[in-house]
């Protein structure tokens, strides 16, 4: 075994305290008056960084409150946008069906602009027949009767 004493062997008398010296060289100076600059504006940096970041913070908070508010008016809109489609997929085959469609109208202001004076239009009739049974073909026929005054 080992046996060490690590008593002190005159207890009556005290210890010389150590002291350290810490001494500057002028190249330290130098560097630690160099430093101390830029470490206070780092700090300065990282201040406003730190208020910009709780600002962005408050600002996303009354944000998100914002959209849970907002969530009923975008419910209520999002189910007038579907009922709009919907409406719309009605509406196009009708819209499609009268850019094709006759207009009769048009058609028989036409005819009595070029019809001569004195004569009356008695009758109009359309037939349609059956032309092509394999490829559904019709044809139609105008039928229109009048007199004259005489």
């Amino acid at each position: 075994m080992l046996n060490k004493n690590i008593t002190p062997s005159d207890p009556g008398k005290a210890q010389p305290q150590k002291h350290f010296t810490f001494t500057l060289t002028s190249l330290d100076q130098q560097l630690i008056k160099k430093t101390i600059p830029g470490i206070a504006v780092l700090l300065l940096v990282h201040g406003i960084l730190i208020m910009l970041i709780v600002s962005k913070g408050m600002s996303v908070g009354a944000l998100e409150k914002r959209w849970v508010l907002s969530q009923p008016q975008k419910k209520d809109v999002d189910s007038l946008a579907a009922e709009i489609k919907s409406i719309d997929a009605k509406i196009a085959p009708i819209r499609a069906l009268a850019a094709q469609r006759f207009i009769w109208s048009r058609a028989l202001n036409q005819l009595s602009d070029a019809m001569t004076s004195g004569v009356w239009l008695k009758r109009l009739a359309t037939q349609s027949q059956l032309k092509d049974a394999k490829k559904q073909e019709y044809v139609m026929t105008l039928t229109i009767d009048g007199s004259s005054a005489s």
